[in-house]
């Protein structure tokens, strides 16, 4: 039997369940940090009261669920932090001064007098770290950061480059020799650094949430950086691997990187693996071909994703995340529907669009709050106005301000579809009708962005087309489409 190289493998020890809880309390998802009380752990939309404890007895957090949704909470001091504390959540901001998961007391008992006033800062487990203190116009004067029990008193707070705690030693020449250690304001380790007694740095090794080492830097005799190596990650803590998409790094549990980016892939038992040889025959799907229509650009699409379902997805899981990038089909319209919405709007669609919505449909990529490029299916008034009926009754915008030619203009631009999925790089797509023409009832795509309804009516095209614009687009969205897969898939590559 082989023996496993990595200790990075093995599962951590079973603890003994704490004394001072809550008989009816249960390991939060196999934690042994957290324990919860109320609710059935195998409920996926829970209803009532719910109480979360550390292992310690300390009550954090009570919530009152309702379907899964809370509707209620409320988050408890620990001892030694005054009862008037808030917890913030996750990174909030606020006067440019950023607090992360920690409880903060605002002092202003010496504001009316003074003209100042302090916010302390504590952890989740109410040891202070922080002090700042503001005047009266909310302007930071002092930002102490104070040490807590798990930081080494040796080490010093820097802010140079990153915001940390930093212990080691220095050389006669101040320069760094031997382990240097630096720690976040809450004592986690984020890295260890070693130097030889010259200063120059010979590893570095990253620490991620939990305390787990996962990444590791090797420098070569002049510093430069020779290899690193990343480690699958622990049982204990979720740890940043890189390449999780590929097939090969899903498999590994060590990949080396060398200064070159060539990666290199070995088991537990730190044997190579080996690449194996896949077909190829996805990659004449990549480009479109000569007069491409947008039927043809979305079933070149389609056959993309099936053929690398095919030919390289090993499991369900894979096949079912390829899948996740196959676009939704909204509706599929009739003829009868369409004529009945260009009444509606004054239009005639471009006859590619027809074509396209009879025999495919709108569509959209992605799912709920992370689609895009979803295209209108015309169920209410909004979405068969032009866009300075848009601008009127959805952006607030004066459209008085402009000339009636510039009205005229944009009148003629009609949304048929959203854009990007926060809507900032490409608010609308929409048909240019001041580019129509006339003898193929073609018009132009035009992508709108947020800073397009100032100059709009001066940057618009008003040439008739020569081209079947709605191909045009739709070739052009597949396009990306394609290109944001392949990156998030490397092993396709």
């Amino acid at each position: 039997m082989k023996e496993q190289k990595y200790f990075l493998q093995e599962q951590p020890p079973q603890k003994e369940r704490p004394k001072n809880l809550p008989d009816n309390a249960r390991a939060l998802n196999d934690s042994v940090d957290w324990w919860v009380v109320g609710g059935e752990e195998d409920d996926y939309l829970p209803t009532g009261k719910r109480q979360y404890y550390f292992a310690d007895g300390y009550l954090f957090l009570e919530v009152v669920l309702e379907e899964g949704r809370v509707i209620e909470q409320k988050f408890f001091p620990p001892n030694g932090v005054p009862k008037n504390a808030e917890w913030l959540e996750g990174i909030q901001s606020a006067n440019s001064v950023y607090y992360e998961n920690c409880w903060i007391v605002i002092d202003k008992q010496f504001l009316e007098k003074y003209g100042y006033y302090y916010i302390e800062c504590y952890t989740i487990k109410g040891e202070k770290f922080r002090l700042l203190k503001f005047n009266k116009n909310d302007e930071l004067i002092i930002d102490a950061h104070l040490k807590i029990a798990d930081i080494p008193e040796n080490a010093v707070w820097s802010n140079d480059w990153y915001e940390e705690w930093r212990a080691g030693e220095t050389n006669d020449k101040g320069q760094k020799v031997g382990k240097w250690v630096s720690y976040n304001e809450f004592g986690d380790i984020e890295f260890e650094a070693e130097y030889s007694q010259k200063g120059i740095r010979i590893s570095k090794t990253i620490y991620k949430e939990g305390g787990e080492p996962n990444k590791y830097y090797f420098y070569d005799k002049k510093g430069e950086l020779e290899r690193i190596e990343y480690y699958r990650k622990v049982a204990s803590c979720e740890q940043y691997y890189p390449f999780s998409e590929g097939a090969l790094a899903k498999k590994a549990y060590k990949i080396v990187e060398d200064s070159k980016g060539k990666l290199t892939f070995y088991d537990e038992y730190d044997e190579l693996l080996k690449r194996t040889k896949r077909k190829k025959t996805w990659k004449k799907y990549l480009k479109p071909v000569a007069n491409e229509t947008a039927i043809e650009a979305y079933n070149r699409y389609i056959t993309l994703l099936e053929t690398l379902k095919k030919e390289h997805a090993e499991n369900e899981d894979e096949r079912d995340e390829i899948d996740y990038y196959k676009p939704t089909i909204l509706k599929r319209f009739t003829l009868d529907e369409i004529k009945d919405i260009e009444k509606e709007m004054g239009f005639i669609f471009p006859p590619s669009y027809t074509e396209f919505v009879t025999q495919i449909g709108a569509f959209e990529f992605g799912r709920g709050i992370n689609s895009e490029c979803s295209m209108f299916i015309y169920d209410s008034l909004d979405t068969t106005r032009s866009f300075k009926e848009k601008l009127d009754y959805e952006w607030d915008y004066d459209i008085s301000v402009l000339s009636k030619e510039e009205q005229t203009l944009m009148n003629k631009v009609v949304p048929f579809s959203y854009g990007d999925e926060s809507l900032q790089a490409v608010y609308y797509y929409c048909f240019n009708y001041n580019t129509l023409n006339t003898e193929t009832g073609e018009v132009e795509v035009y992508n709108l962005d947020q800073d397009d309804i100032y100059r709009l009516h001066h940057e618009l095209n008003t040439k008739p087309t020569k081209t079947r614009g709605f191909d045009v687009h739709i070739q052009d969205v597949i396009q990306q489409e394609i290109e944001y897969f392949l990156d998030s898939y490397e092993m396709y590559e």
